[in-house]
């Protein structure tokens, strides 16, 4: 059985953190450069700064999937709402629990008229989703540099239906 339900302040936030790790480690193997993905670690993440804008999913007592929207961090979008994050655990994708979690995200944001995320510009899968919900490709993009190389993001948005 899978629950989903807004994060509090006293969550297992290493937890929290190690799902991020996780995710990103299978996730982004064939999206960004090696050696960007080995020089992570669950402390490069810190989720319980965002709390209050977070959602879980569970199975059972396992924290396995997460979503975090908001106010824009972005200037250039200062009146939008911004879908943050979503992953979910690896082994418990494909059964929904994305598009459930994105749902949900969408509710923490569904005040603002319109809605905005990043996505990398090769990752399909999450294109995808994001469709699915009425997010399309705006054409902007941003280009993210490391010291491991870049990667570039596509900004998709929606018009929020109210």
């Amino acid at each position: 059985m899978i629950t989903i339900k807004p994060a509090t302040a006293t969550e297992n936030w290493d937890a929290v953190a190690q799902l991020y790790f996780n995710t990103w480690q299978v996730a982004y193997r064939e999206l960004l450069p090696q050696s960007f993905l080995q020089q992570l670690t669950p402390a490069t993440w810190q989720p319980q700064k965002r709390w209050q804008h977070t959602i879980l999913a569970w199975s059972n007592a396992q924290i396995i999937g997460i979503v975090t929207a908001g106010p824009a961090r972005d200037e250039h979008f200062a009146t939008f709402g911004e879908l943050y994050s979503l992953y979910v655990l690896p082994n418990f994708q494909h059964r929904g629990i994305g598009t459930q979690l994105l749902h949900a995200g969408l509710h923490l944001i569904d005040h603002f008229p319109q809605q905005y995320l990043g996505v990398l510009v090769n990752n399909l899968p999450a294109q995808q989703l994001y469709a699915s919900v009425g997010f399309v490709d705006s054409q902007q993009r941003q280009r993210v540099q490391t010291p491991q190389g870049h990667f570039t993001e596509a900004i998709w948005t929606r018009e929020n239906i109210f």
